[in-house]
């Protein structure tokens, strides 16, 4: 009996170790892919980076299906021309909670992607296609998402001051409670879109 209470003494205190992340779970090193800084057309699919230190890395045209990039560093990082492909929700690029500031994703195609609560601070998505992008809780000043095609996005609660929305399909596209102070609308595309008062509009908010 004393023998077995121990057994079960060790078992709860190693889950306890794993929650409180000082177990062999946090202990787990964290690496760049290999290609870092220059992964150009690199295939990153289902790619695990999570905290990664990423500044300054070079990821135009690569393949980003699955890849996870949560709490990572990326600022100043270049993603143009990056594709994800997929529709399940393990195809999902999660950049949630990852600073990205200064970062460009000019023309990626990102089917299903979240930069819920990230740092886009002057982030550049000029004519990206993100079909439901979640920005939830996202942040940041000067964000470029002109011509960038963004329906059925999720942008509740987005604090993005001076945003250019220029010509950006926003159809469907869900703003309650954003703060986008100085929001550039012109020319952009509204169909059903929730403005940040709670207002559906078909014409501009």
């Amino acid at each position: 009996m004393r023998k077995a209470l121990a057994v079960c003494a060790a078992v709860g205190l190693g889950a306890a170790a794993l929650l409180a992340g000082t177990g062999p779970a946090a202990a787990k090193k964290v690496t760049p892919p290999a290609c870092y800084p220059s992964c150009q057309n690199a295939d990153l699919t289902n790619g695990q980076f999570n905290r990664a230190q990423l500044p300054d890395g070079n990821f135009t045209g690569a393949t980003l299906t699955g890849a996870d990039f949560v709490k990572a560093n990326v600022s100043q990082g270049v993603f143009d021309g990056s594709v994800a492909s997929g529709t399940s929700q393990t195809d999902l690029v999660n950049f949630s909670n990852s600073t990205l500031s200064g970062a460009s994703f000019a023309g990626a195609q990102l089917d299903k992607v979240t930069f819920s609560k990230a740092d886009i601070t002057g982030v550049n998505f000029m004519g990206a296609s993100m079909p439901g992008v979640a920005m939830y809780k996202s942040s940041g000043a000067s964000v470029n998402l002109a011509s960038a095609s963004m329906s059925s996005a999720y942008m509740k609660y987005v604090t993005l001051s001076g945003v250019n929305f220029y010509n950006a399909n926003l159809k469907k596209a869900n703003l309650t409670g954003a703060d986008i102070t100085g929001a550039n609308f012109t020319g952009a595309k509204f169909k059903r879109t929730i403005c940040p008062d709670g207002k559906k509009t078909n014409t501009g908010c």
